[in-house]
């Protein structure tokens, strides 16, 4: 296992409730270049970073495709999408939209930031993910072996990893509840290249053991389930997801995370 460096600060749990719009919103939208608020009642998930002032956006070619997941529920605001852990999906555009997601084993920086509801906790299911088990150029970001850990593995070329890790949180990722969860890469930093937030507390930081390279993914990027499309399901619910080419700051992460309600995004 590769060196990791333990932060053991219990994090919160989110309150479930919508953030009331006297919270107002996250308005820095740099580098933001992917957004889902996960409020609509069919059809696919949008986009919305370029509607709320990204520049940097991937368009809707990045809209999240549905296969079989339950709409309109109860979110950490508003609405969210609830995924059967059987069949459901998500998938970022069609089967040939592979490259937008290369930098993540790339070398650049890198965020992901979204709240999750899980129903049960599976060992190494996939919430974002374009790998399969023959772990071609790609990542898998997922559940950890037991309810207590959180894991990460990115490949930059067949079988290379630059990390691949299930670490330990301070406490338990309880089901039923919300939790906002934040991964960020600071590609220049090896040694701690890799952190983990649960609910604005950071959990652990995981080395990167080889350099990148934005080679072509096997598969396009899924959500809920692992990037083949047929296996390690999520069951749980997922709400207010961004995707960033940069690293949120301990002061953003906080910020969005608004002591448990949420916050959206809006830099217009």
């Amino acid at each position: 296992m590769t060196p990791w460096i333990t932060k053991p600060v219990p994090f919160n749990i989110g309150q479930g409730a919508a953030a009331a719009a006297g919270n107002g919103a996250y308005t820095n939208v740099d580098d933001l270049i992917f957004y889902a608020q996960w409020d609509e009642s069919s059809g696919d998930i949008i986009n919305q970073a370029a509607a709320v002032g990204s520049s940097d956006s991937l368009g809707n070619d990045a809209d999240i495709v549905i296969t079989g997941a339950t709409y309109s529920q109860t979110g950490i605001i508003d609405e969210a999408l609830s995924f059967d852990g059987t069949n459901d999906l998500g998938a970022f555009g069609d089967s040939d939209y592979k490259d937008a997601f290369a930098f993540v084993h790339g070398t650049g920086d890198w965020t992901f930031n979204f709240w999750l509801n899980l129903t049960t906790f599976g060992a190494s299911e996939c919430l974002f993910s374009n790998h399969d088990p023959t772990e071609q150029a790609g990542f898998s970001m997922r559940l950890g072996n037991n309810s207590s850990q959180l894991g990460l593995g990115i490949t930059s070329a067949a079988g290379t990893f630059m990390c691949n890790n299930d670490e330990d949180l301070a406490e338990e990722f309880t089901t039923g509840e919300w939790h906002m969860v934040t991964w960020t890469c600071d590609y220049s930093d090896a040694s701690d290249c890799y952190e983990c937030f649960v609910d604005g507390v950071s959990q652990f930081t995981v080395a990167r053991v080889n350099n990148g390279s934005a080679t072509t993914p096997e598969y396009s990027t899924k959500t809920m389930v692992r990037g083949n499309g047929t296996s390690l399901f999520v069951n749980g619910l997922q709400d207010e997801t961004s995707i960033w080419q940069r690293i949120l700051s301990d002061e953003d992460i906080t910020e969005l995370y608004n002591s448990g309600a949420g916050l959206v995004i809006d830099g217009t």
